[in-house]
């Protein structure tokens, strides 16, 4: 057991940040394989206000009021009760009794009823795009640009690539592509990585303006494949593995899902 007691809010993450503005469990690390939990203490309204405060101006829970642990594998049990969120998105539990249901006797109160929350890190599950320039500070061996392969050395078809291999058969030739330049999304790339399910194609990473917050970006993930189609400024056909070399803060223009 490593904790018991009453807690305003309990976080668990593989980062330090959570949302954009407090540091909930600063010394978790993305790659060391473990979870970082803390529990921020709520014994009294009062001791609830000052943690409330400090993550507010300070960006993190009082110190002397919250418990931080980190494992591979934990539980955690609390009250029906109590909300759960991932990533911003409540967790419906099918099993909790409705209002009505508890009115008419059937079942106990979700006050009553206790969950069990099973925690496990699964390491290497996912494949990462990280920009070159990342200072790597949410690594373990904080040295991302010594593992972070640059755009110029990726893919299996980068040889072609720099001998100016010939255009896709799938790639129709185009017009200047003047409506795609009005019309299309700008994407500012972050990165680009070889897609690990599809041999020749890529990922890239990048973000774009939101309409709906102003002078705010979104990340999005732009898909390359064989039945994209790829043309240069002047509305040449390029071959796939261009995507290779785009290299960061280029811009591209996107039309599609």
């Amino acid at each position: 057991m490593r904790w018991r007691g009453q807690a305003l809010q309990v976080i668990v993450g593989n980062t330090r940040r959570y949302g954009d503005f407090a540091e909930a469990t600063p010394d978790a690390l993305i790659d060391d394989g473990a979870l970082d939990v803390c529990i921020i203490t709520g014994e009294s309204p009062f001791s609830s206000i000052e943690q409330i405060l400090s993550i507010l101006f300070h960006r993190n829970p009082h110190k002397g009021r919250c418990e931080r642990f980190r494992d591979s594998h934990f539980r955690i049990r609390a009250p029906a009760s109590i909300d759960l969120q991932l990533d911003g998105s409540r967790v419906k539990l099918d099993d909790v009794p409705t209002p009505d249901e508890t009115a008419r006797g059937k079942k106990k109160g979700a006050d009553a009823l206790m969950v069990t929350y099973s925690f496990d890190a699964i390491s290497r599950a996912l494949h990462v795009a990280i920009p070159c320039t990342y200072n790597g500070e949410l690594f373990e061996n904080r040295s991302a640009k010594k593992t972070a392969r640059p755009a110029k050395e990726q893919g299996p078809d980068q040889d072609a690539v720099q001998a100016d291999a010939p255009k896709s058969k799938d790639i129709r030739r185009q017009s200047k592509p003047n409506g795609l330049l009005d019309h299309g999304r700008k994407v500012t790339v972050v990165g680009v990585a070889p897609n690990p399910e599809r041999d020749s194609t890529y990922i890239v990473a990048g973000m774009i303006s939101d309409k709906g917050t102003a002078a705010s970006t979104k990340p999005v993930a732009v898909r390359i494949d064989h039945d994209t189609t790829l043309i240069g400024r002047n509305g040449e056909p390029l071959a796939i593995t261009v995507a290779a070399k785009l290299p960061e803060n280029a811009v591209i223009i996107v039309e599609g899902k």
